[in-house]
């Protein structure tokens, strides 16, 4: 089964947004997240309140709440990076055209296509990245040598990915007036 091919991408910012599912499961993981930080916030916040009234007992279990609150956030927004950096690649990234050096599968019962590409940013900078294909895409259809979409960050290349790795966005058409 091929699929159709996908229509060239306009010129930075675009409109692009997470799919369904992964936005109800971002949503969903915010939230608990979010009450977890709130409970032990404001456990240590009541304690730092009247901490001099505190047993040394107490102090240590504020000073934990605290902490367990600070390592709630940390984990919350390392989660989050990645889909932010796919999000925002998506957004904002330069579109280049990229060639497929190689092709390889990893070793295992269900085997990972991993590609090799090559491409050329804006300021002439060759750049040599490889990426994990998701599963939904045949790697059957693809050959060394087949031209590919790639988005890069502008500002740092290296942050990269082919468009059709983008697994947690996609794009929307902006129809402009007067079009059909």
């Amino acid at each position: 089964m091929t699929q159709p091919p996908e229509p060239a991408l306009d010129a930075p910012p675009r409109r692009a947004h997470f799919r369904r599912p992964i936005h109800n499961l971002r949503r969903g993981y915010s939230t608990v997240f979010i009450l977890v930080i709130a409970v032990f916030a404001g456990w240590a916040a009541l304690d730092a309140y009247g901490w001099h009234d505190l047993q040394p007992d107490r102090r240590i279990l504020a000073i934990a709440f605290g902490l367990g609150a600070l390592l709630a956030f940390l984990i919350w927004r390392l989660v989050d990076r990645p889909l932010r950096r796919e999000l925002g690649l998506a957004r904002h990234g330069e579109a280049a055209r990229a060639q497929i050096v190689s092709l390889r599968k990893s070793r295992g019962r269900r085997p990972v296509v991993f590609v090799t590409y090559s491409f050329r940013t804006a300021t002439g900078e060759t750049l040599t990245a490889e990426c994990r294909l998701p599963r939904r895409l045949s790697a059957e259809s693809l050959v060394p040598g087949m031209a590919l979409d790639v988005l890069y960050d502008a500002k740092n290349p290296r942050v990269n990915r082919p468009r059709m790795a983008l697994i947690s966005v996609e794009f929307t058409r902006v129809e402009k007036p007067g079009t059909v």
